[in-house]
């Protein structure tokens, strides 16, 4: 079988659930220093100990992940909620403009 170049996971694949949660750290401690991994989160890494529920677990999948990384932290409005914000303000005033009729 051939090993993907680049893996892409989301944080929230380091599930609480035990068996998926040992099944991703298998995966990153197989491709540690074998593969890139590309992984995307919305928490900063001090947060990352309410992920795996543990801290020593936390920290051993960071000091994997961080070990020969370049970290891209991208702030700002996220680009997916700007449509449904858009939305949800509009039923908002239209709510309000049929409530005070």
């Amino acid at each position: 079988m051939r090993r993907a170049r680049t893996l892409v996971l989301e944080s929230s694949t380091f599930s609480t659930r035990p068996v998926l949660l040992f099944a991703a750290i298998a995966l990153v401690k197989s491709r540690y220093e074998r593969g890139s991994i590309i992984v995307t989160s919305n928490r900063s890494f001090t947060e990352w100990d309410k992920i795996f529920s543990d801290s020593v677990l936390a920290t051993a999948v960071l000091d994997r992940l961080l070990h020969h990384s370049s970290i891209v932290n991208i702030r700002g409005k996220s680009y997916r909620l700007k449509g449904k914000r858009k939305k949800v303000m509009k039923s908002l005033a239209f709510d309000r403009c049929f409530l005070t009729n």
